[in-house]
């Protein structure tokens, strides 16, 4: 452990501190939001019934290493290229009118509240099996640059 404090924190050392599928950190978190709309590789969103569902979208992937299903109302699933620990998130409540078949008492739509869950999954055999793959022994200082990469 002192050797690592004649060096820089590298992201291998945040990954051995806190990472999902390990010790008491789960592969599976309810009211969690694992990702980050703000990078340059965007998730990408596909249909999915249950979290049983998006896991198995997630897995079968071969670029995807976590996923994020939208519960019960939304039956989203987010699959993501990379890697994000996320932050804790709430249920959100959202309003939306529901068309009725037949009108009651002169309306034809009434106002519907829909819980939407967020529940936050990571592949850890493939998070570490990429991981063993791109090693980096010692860090790798970017030259500043006032070019735009995005």
């Amino acid at each position: 452990m002192a050797s690592h404090l004649q060096r820089p924190l590298l992201y291998a050392d945040l990954y051995e501190f806190r990472h999902p599928g390990s010790g008491s950190d789960p592969a599976i978190r309810e009211n969690w939001d694992n990702t980050n709309y703000d990078r340059l590789a965007k998730g990408h969103d596909v249909g999915a019934e249950d979290l049983e569902a998006c896991t198995e979208a997630c897995e079968e992937d071969p670029n995807c290493f976590q996923y994020m299903w939208r519960g019960v109302h939304r039956k989203s699933c987010v699959l993501m290229p990379f890697i994000n620990y996320g932050s804790a998130k709430g249920v959100e409540t959202n309003d939306r009118n529901e068309t009725l078949e037949e009108p009651v008492e002169g309306n034809f739509w009434k106002l519907v509240s829909e819980d939407h869950t967020f529940t936050s999954g990571w592949l850890p055999v493939r998070i570490g099996r990429w991981r063993d793959e791109h090693v980096c022994a010692e860090p790798d200082w970017p030259w500043p640059s006032i070019e735009r990469y995005f």
